[in-house]
């Protein structure tokens, strides 16, 4: 009797590269002098078993193999394993991200074991896919064969990795596929939304702070007229866009040009700067979007800005009880008058 062949198929068993029934049969003919004819040896994998099943069935195998790195797997057992493995770890993740901060350092901890565990079960895993194609496991030290390694197909004469394992390949094959479209649709479709949420989120940032910005300039501006008028009796001379620039009203910013002979806002509109026969000045602002304008125009100016008197929402539209605002006004009102894509604002400042 080989000691060496009985040693190896109690080996194979406890592997779970075979089956009780086939290890007792081969243990009873090497126990009877038979050879045990290891290259005909089967064993059923998890394709099966069908796609969802097989695959979890590949998860836990592959646990169950933890140790094994000599043995083989065969291409949808590595797909059933890889699949099940993404969700369970980005699940995992997001449940470990949403723990309470008092316990980060305990739920850091249990993050770092889990990945060294994936980590360890998934490198077994390819070793033995390659083992599977009659290669050696080193061959996980190179990237290019790493990345082709799930694709190929389990080679007959790579005996010496274990038994070879009983697989309809072009069934495998279509599981495989069927397997990998129903779980990159779900997260193509997660990313779609996610992607949709992060450019909404970014607009709304970018609202936010496009409009604290035209808050700090009106006020800057506005403050910066009343100190260079302040012993004037009115605003006269106050539309001398270069004038005012050289007195130290606007900023190089806003300027269109060196000699600031015009002035332009953050939305690509233009500003403009009026003196009012009732003795006060306007600081007009266009091409502001409807978000932007809502916001400006829900904003408590009177609060913050000394000389205010009102503003007028798109002041081309004429004069209306809608658009002549003079106090403040919450944000579904403010929409009513900012109905257009692009608006424009007049501050009237005293």
């Amino acid at each position: 009797m080989d000691m060496e062949q009985l040693e190896k198929l109690y080996d194979q068993k406890d592997k779970g590269l075979i089956s009780e029934e086939e290890f007792s049969r081969l243990r009873d003919a090497l126990l009877n002098g038979q050879p045990p004819a290891e290259e005909t040896a089967e064993v059923m994998d998890c394709s099966e078993a069908g796609c969802w099943k097989g695959s979890f069935l590949a998860f836990a195998s592959a646990f169950k193999r933890w140790k094994d790195f000599k043995g083989r797997t065969t291409r949808f057992d590595y797909w059933g394993y890889g699949i099940v493995a993404a969700v369970v770890q980005t699940s995992l993740s997001s449940v470990l991200e949403k723990a309470p901060k008092e316990i980060e350092v305990v739920t850091a901890l249990i993050a770092v074991l889990l990945s060294l565990c994936f980590l360890w079960i998934g490198t077994a895993v390819l070793i033995r896919r390659f083992h599977d194609v009659d290669m050696s496991g080193w061959w996980i030290l190179t990237v290019v064969p790493a990345f082709f390694i799930p694709f190929f197909r389990s080679d007959k004469e790579a005996v010496r990795y274990g038994p070879l394992y009983k697989t309809n390949e072009k069934k495998a094959f279509r599981l495989i596929l069927f397997c990998v479209i129903l779980t990159v649709i779900p997260l193509l479709l997660i990313a779609a939304i996610l992607g949709i949420g992060i450019a909404a989120g970014y607009s709304n940032a970018m609202y936010k702070y496009e409009t604290t910005k035209t808050v700090d300039q009106v006020q800057t501006v506005s403050r910066n007229i009343q100190t260079v008028f302040q012993k004037a009796p009115n605003y006269k001379g106050v539309e001398d866009t270069r004038k005012m620039f050289e007195s130290g009203v606007f900023e190089t910013n806003l300027c269109v040009d060196e000699n600031c002979t015009a002035l332009k806002n953050a939305f690509g509109g233009r500003i403009a700067v009026k003196s009012l026969a009732t003795g006060g000045f306007s600081l007009y602002y266009n091409n502001i979007p409807q978000n932007v304008c809502v916001n400006l125009v829900s904003y408590n100016w009177k609060a913050t800005m000394n000389g205010f008197t009102g503003l007028v929402v798109n002041p081309e539209q004429g004069l209306s009880e809608k658009n002549l605002l003079t106090n403040f006004v919450p944000p579904n009102i403010a929409k009513e008058a900012c109905f257009l894509p692009r608006n424009s604002i007049s501050w009237l400042m005293q």
